[in-house]
This record gives C-alpha cells, structure tokens and sequence, in this order.
C-alpha cells in the first residue's frame, strides 16, 4: 500500500514517483547535471512527494544539491493570460540556480 499525501485526490507517493521522467545527464567543468520532471502537476505537496521520491534515488543522495523549480495551473486554462499560478522554486543551496530554472518555466509558458 502507498502513502497517500494526496487528501483524497488520488495520487500517492508511489504514482508521483513512476510518473517522474529523467533526462540524460550531461556534463559541464567536473560537474554533473540531469533534469526531472513531473508531469499534471496539481498541487504544492506532489512536488514534494516528488523531491522526497529524488531524494531515495541512493545516487541524487550524492548529489551536492537538488534544486527545483515549479510552476502550478491554480485556476483557468494554462494557456490562457488570465490562468492564476503557483510557482516557486528550492535553490538548495546553489545561489540563483532555482529562481533561474523558476524564470525559464514562466519565460517558456512551461505548466
């Protein structure tokens, strides 16, 4: 049985976890770097089911940070001017890293 964060909503850290899709690792000045993401995003605590998910992987653990950047159709059409956001960003450490992979997701109409 799986932990279910969801309120009722339906979603469990175990689908939040099979849902996460990874990009190929590349590497840039001795450092190593993958993207992740989380599709159908709803609500604040599926982006931490999703952090806490990164975190069991035994090789992100490693990792010197996770950053993270989300952004969350609240109400109304994401492609629509009027829909209301959530979004925000977790630099874990690495200064400007999160509200700059934040602006990228707003700049690209990323949902």
């Amino acid at each position: 049985t799986g932990t279910d964060a969801s309120g009722g909503c339906g979603w469990t850290d175990e689908s939040v976890e099979r849902s996460i899709v990874a990009g190929p690792p590349f590497a840039e000045k001795k450092s190593t770097f993958q993207g992740f993401l989380l599709r159908d995003v709803t609500s604040l605590e599926q982006v931490d089911a999703m952090i806490r998910a990164l975190r069991r992987d035994s090789r992100i653990a490693r990792c010197s940070h996770l950053m993270a950047a989300w952004r969350i159709a609240l109400r109304g059409d994401p492609h629509d001017p009027d829909c209301v956001w959530s979004q925000d960003h977790d630099e874990d450490g690495e200064a400007g890293a999160g509200r700059g992979m934040s602006h990228l997701l707003r700049v690209t109409g990323s949902a």
